[in-house]
Order: structure tokens, then C-alpha cells, then sequence
């Protein structure tokens, strides 16, 4: 989808407010900053499916979806193509940006699985470990069916 066009759609729907979106769509909207206006101003509810290959977790641009998405409630990230060995880095940095949404009620990653060192010493435990900007004891942690949850 051309960005005009992405544009177009978000402009004729003022009421829009929950996106699922593949992530090499949202990569390529990055750049257009009427599009990201409008999307600062409206998205609180955000699904970002994982559909490529080439996205590194490592590297992936979470302070800009935090500089975008200032607004969520609700973001999830959904594995749809491909297998990670791990999913951590991309948690991680989630959790480095969670003093940027103020008013985030839940992270998921949905499909994905954790290292085994991870699983064992407990997610809450391990999420305890690397979370620092809430009070330790304001969330609730959950990992099955290889889906991670995180509740404020």
C-alpha cells in the first residue's frame, strides 16, 4: 500500500483507533510524518505482525514506535513468518521504552518463544530482573502456549 494511499484511509476514519498492521508496512510509513501525525493522534490499541525475514530484533525500532505510538494501551507483536531463535532482545526493548507509554495496559508477543534460561529461572522472575521503570509489584506476568504477556 502507497503511503498517499494509507494516508487516505487513516484521514477517512476519524474513529480509528486499534491497528493490526505487518511491520514491513509500518517500516515503510516511517518517513511520511502526516501519516505518523495521524497515527500519534489515534492508534491506542497497536498489533504489529512480524512477516519478514529481514527484521533483526536486535536492531528493531522501538523508540520510534515509541516516539509514534506515545498513546498505546494495548501492543502486541505477533511472529507470522519466521522463527527466532529467541525472542528476549525485542522484549527487552520493549521494556526500555515503557516509561514512554504512560498509559500502556498490556505488552504481548504472541508466537515466540524464550530461552530456556528464561523459562527456568520463571518469566516473572526474569521480568523482574530487567524491568525498572514500574513499581516492581504494579504487573502480572504470563508465558504460554509460547505467548508472552505482560499486564500494568
Amino acid at each position: 500500500m502507497e503511503s498517499k494511499d494509507f494516508s487516505a484511509l487513516i484521514e477517512t476514519s476519524p474513529n480509528l483507533y486499534q491497528l493490526t498492521i505487518y511491520f514491513t508496512t509500518l517500516q515503510s510509513l516511517f518517513d511520511d510524518d502526516f501519516v505518523c501525525q495521524l497515527l500519534r493522534q489515534r492508534i491506542t490499541h497497536l498489533k504489529i505482525v512480524l512477516n519478514s525475514s529481514s527484521i533483526e530484533l536486535n536492531t528493531f525500532p522501538m523508540a520510534r514506535l515509541a516516539l509514534i505510538f506515545p498513546q498505546l494501551k494495548y501492543l502486541c507483536f505477533e511472529n507470522q513468518y519466521f522463527s527466532f531463535e529467541t525472542f528476549e532482545p525485542l522484549i527487552l526493548a520493549a521494556f526500555n521504552h515503557l516509561s514512554e507509554w504512560t498509559s500502556l495496559i498490556s505488552l504481548t508477543v504472541l508466537d515466540m518463544h524464550l530461552m530456556e534460561e528464561t523459562c527456568a529461572k520463571g518469566i516473572h522472575q526474569w521480568t523482574l530482573e530487567h524491568i525498572s521503570t514500574y513499581d516492581r509489584n504494579s504487573f502480572l506476568t504470563d508465558y504460554t502456549d509460547y505467548s508472552f504477556r505482560l499486564w500494568f
